[in-house]
């Protein structure tokens, strides 16, 4: 997997296996993984292809095609308690706070709202 294409890490993410996602994409397994292989998302699909695929895995397009980087751990650096946790554990969240959709918000700014929320 390049750092240009993060599918194959977003369907694992997104909890399904190879085969449940080539069926949601009407596509062939082996099609998929050749779409995951490649160096770039963009090599094998159209732009469209990338929305829908972001979209189906739950994550921005800016984040699996490698626009912005794999991990945001300045937005995790401004959540209490964080200091605390496994180096191990960072990683994950900051992972999980750089693919997420955009919109027009930061990730810290969306992680700000949420604890808000819970709080």
């Amino acid at each position: 997997m390049s750092d240009t294409n993060r599918s194959k890490l977003a369907r694992g993410c997104a909890g399904l296996s190879l085969g449940q996602a080539a069926k949601l994409f009407n596509i062939t397994a082996e099609e998929l993984r050749e779409i995951e292989d490649s160096e770039k998302l963009t090599d094998n699909l159209e732009p469209l292809g990338v929305i829908v695929l972001a979209a189906t895995y739950g994550c921005s397009v800016e984040w699996i095609t490698g626009v912005v980087k794999q991990h945001d751990y300045k937005s995790i650096d401004k959540i209490k308690g964080a200091d605390k946790l496994s180096t191990h554990d960072r990683d994950v969240l900051a992972e999980f706070a750089a693919m997420l959709p955009m919109n027009t918000r930061t990730a810290d700014m969306r992680l700000k709202m949420a604890s808000k929320k819970h709080s």
